[in-house]
């Protein structure tokens, strides 16, 4: 896993964090911690990083200021940017059908090395880059 130099720390990138550290789908223990300025659900997890719940990783019917701070909830990791994980706590993400998914995902993932060719359909462009479904 390469490590990168920032502020004299080696640090891993966002990618490579969901990639080997924090697989997307992956459960987590939480407990609220607080909230943010920027409405953010503020976490205390096992993890080395700053963790959070934003407003559309809720469930529609629970709104974060019904979450209230010591309370433990189930969540996945979602993303990682910047060094924070942002989790998910909405049941369809934390389903087992959802976890299964991803782990197949990077069971599959795990199989390729790098100039593998796959086939997929392109399901989307934006501009930051194509969105492929490989199966």
């Amino acid at each position: 896993m390469p490590l990168h130099l920032r502020n004299g720390a080696f640090v891993m990138n966002s990618w490579e964090v969901v990639r080997f550290i924090h697989k997307i789908g992956s459960p987590i223990k939480a407990t609220v911690s607080g909230f943010d300025e920027y409405g953010r659900v503020l976490l205390e997890t096992e993890t080395d990083y700053k963790s959070v719940l934003t407003a559309h990783s809720v469930e529609d019917e629970r709104s974060q200021q019904l979450l209230e701070i010591g309370e433990e909830i189930d969540t996945v990791v979602f993303n990682c940017v910047d060094e924070i994980l942002f989790l998910s706590s909405r049941s369809i993400d934390i389903s087992n059908q959802s976890v299964e998914e991803w782990q197949a995902y990077y069971k599959f993932i795990d199989t390729l090395e790098l100039g593998t060719k796959v086939r997929g359909i392109v399901t989307s462009s934006k501009a930051f880059g194509i969105f492929v479904d490989i199966g």
